[in-house]
């Protein structure tokens, strides 16, 4: 990869280039198109192919420009879209055999947003069947591979955009996060992804159904890019107020006076792997040798947030499961056949005691953490999973589930999360800070302090 190609770039340059004329966007896209056809069939990362309407956009911008009109923050920038989200003239597939018919007639507010921002949407992107699993692969579209290694998951559910930032077929895609389906990936493959706070960025699906409550209060919007910057400019295009969204909080990002001040989460005594504990504590050195204090910080609420994240799985038994069971593949159903048992377990009255008990969590949460700008912990304390760990003889989910609680408690209390590549001598291991309720902004300020950009792979 010697060549300088546009398809190596980040957002920044791409539309740095873009908006004084050193390239047109047909160009860049064509660039990226080039790029796509190369690596593509090996990883299966884009698996709605929408290059034809890409092109007429891309052409609609080059014209726009040149009669002196400007373009939005995204003007030029090749993105993708997850097929778990609405978007116009495309089928919402979520890697269910039958919904590849199911095409939207109306974008989802994340896209819209895109499309205000002037990104071209030239593809879609790879999910697990339900977006259900942190292992990309469904009886739609098959398996997406890890570039880094193909005997280990790509993550999930956004594990096909991770794949395609990764290896330069996009220069940043769209992700959403229901329990680290974008921060997984990012992790994996080695790139940055961003979860932002509850009621941030509009979420909202035309023509699925209305997600249950918790859910509703989980799941978020975001990007997925190779640099803290990229993150940060991705997110500004899919920035945009919603009336869809009853959680949408159309305010800006509060500020905050830094304290200067890192938790670094204590690792718990067993379930983890020494290697992601050495890159969290080399991580923890590069924030010191940068100029903030950090301090050690036990959370113990380990049991009570594993048993909130309970209420998840219970959830699915109002239709989920049944859903899973009927048209879900062997692999989905697999996995909810797992969890079932721990679904079951949660009556009703259970039910309404966990959701009325997160205000409780949330309030301990944030007051061991009020003290410091942000809390440092790894994306998973496990090295990335071998691919489908979560079938039967793997690994057993509820062991899986807690090692991925760092992560799934961002959703569970709303909070925003930013992962980026930790330091390692061998596959990818994520880290990630996690921030105030809509103090999404600050981690970026605090992540640029240690992450450092990534470079394009080519797949092994």
């Amino acid at each position: 990869m010697a060549t300088d190609a546009p398809w190596q770039w980040g957002v920044a340059r791409i539309a740095r280039a873009v908006a004084a004329g050193e390239l047109s966007a047909e160009d860049v896209l064509r660039s990226f198109l080039d790029r796509v056809d190369a690596v593509n069939p090996i990883l299966n990362a884009i698996v709605d192919d929408r290059r034809e309407e890409a092109i007429a956009v891309a052409r609609a911008s080059d014209a726009r420009r040149a009669q002196g009109e400007p373009g939005g923050p995204l003007d030029g920038v090749p993105v993708t879209t997850k097929t778990n989200v609405a978007q116009r003239g495309c089928a919402t597939s979520n890697g269910v055999v039958a919904f590849r018919d199911a095409i939207a007639t109306e974008d989802a507010p994340v896209v819209a947003s895109l499309r205000r921002a002037d990104a071209i949407l030239f593809g879609r992107t790879n999910v697990p069947a339900f977006s259900w699993r942190w292992f990309t692969s469904n009886a739609l579209h098959g398996a997406t591979l890890n570039p880094h290694d193909s005997a280990i998951t790509c993550g999930g559910s956004s594990g096909g955009a991770a794949v395609a930032v990764a290896t330069g077929m996009c220069a940043v895609a769209h992700g959403s996060d229901l329990a680290g389906s974008i921060r997984h990936p990012a992790a994996c493959c080695g790139v940055f992804g961003f979860k932002p706070s509850l009621g941030a960025i509009p979420n909202y699906d035309p023509g699925a159904p209305e997600r249950p409550l918790l859910s509703q209060l989980m799941v978020t919007q975001g990007p997925i890019a190779r640099s803290v910057e990229d993150l940060r400019l991705g997110l500004h295009g899919m920035r945009g107020a919603d009336p869809r969204d009853p959680w949408f909080i159309d305010a800006e990002p509060r500020a905050r006076t830094p304290q200067g001040r890192i938790a670094l989460l204590a690792a718990p005594a067993s379930g983890v792997d020494q290697e992601v504990v050495d890159s969290l504590a080399l991580a923890a050195t590069q924030f010191e040798a940068a100029g903030f204090s950090v301090e050690t910080l036990e959370i113990p609420l380990w049991e009570e947030l594993y048993s909130f994240y309970m209420i998840l799985l219970a959830e699915g038994k109002g239709g989920l499961f049944q859903r899973i069971d009927d048209l879900g593949d062997p692999l989905v159903r697999n996995a909810a056949a797992a969890l079932r048992p721990l679904a079951d377990r949660i009556d009703p009255a259970g039910y309404a005691a966990a959701l009325a008990g997160r205000g409780a969590l949330l309030r301990r949460w944030r007051a061991l953490t009020e003290p410091f700008d942000a809390v440092l912990a790894p994306v998973c304390w496990r090295m990335p999973f071998a691919n489908d760990a979560d079938q039967p003889g793997g690994i057993p989910m509820p062991e899986i589930i807690r090692t991925m609680l760092p992560t799934v408690t961002a959703n569970l209390l709303g909070l925003p999360a930013l992962a980026f590549p930790g330091p390692t001598q061998s596959l990818p291991i994520g880290l990630q800070l996690i921030g105030r309720h809509f103090g999404d902004d600050s981690l970026f300020d605090i992540a640029d302090h240690v992450a450092r950009d990534v470079a394009v792979i080519d797949p092994h």
